[in-house]
């Protein structure tokens, strides 16, 4: 179980690896979209996915389709700037929750949280 990050941007991404590793959830990172594919293949389920629709290494928008059908229970949430609208727009058109950078940010422990809640505990 695991939470999917696709992202470019480093400050961003450290950011959120830092939060992951504060409450250990188990996160990988996608910058390229072999990177993606071999995450999506992976046998673990991925619960929570955080799209950065900035990206431009990946189409985000297919990225979110990609997610759906590799693995169609987990939570996508895509996030944008919030003057591009297309972008949230096109997030949205894919099947993502989106929201605004600043709301990411404030809402990215408890997503975070959630994801880890949802993972099944050794037992």
């Amino acid at each position: 179980m695991t939470t999917l990050t696709i992202s470019t941007d480093l400050l961003f991404a450290s950011k959120i690896g830092a939060e992951a590793r504060a409450i250990d959830a188990p996160i990988r990172f996608a910058r390229t979209p072999e990177k993606l594919t071999e995450i999506l293949t992976d046998s673990n389920e991925i619960l929570l996915a955080l799209v950065d629709m900035a990206i431009e290494a990946i189409d985000p928008a297919q990225a979110i389709t990609d997610i759906k059908q590799a693995h169609p229970t987990a939570r996508i949430v895509a996030f944008f700037s919030h003057v591009d609208i297309d972008k949230k727009t096109a997030a949205q058109s894919a099947g993502a929750e989106t929201m605004p950078r600043s709301q990411f940010v404030q809402q990215l422990p408890a997503l975070l949280a959630s994801a880890v809640e949802q993972s099944p505990h050794p037992g």
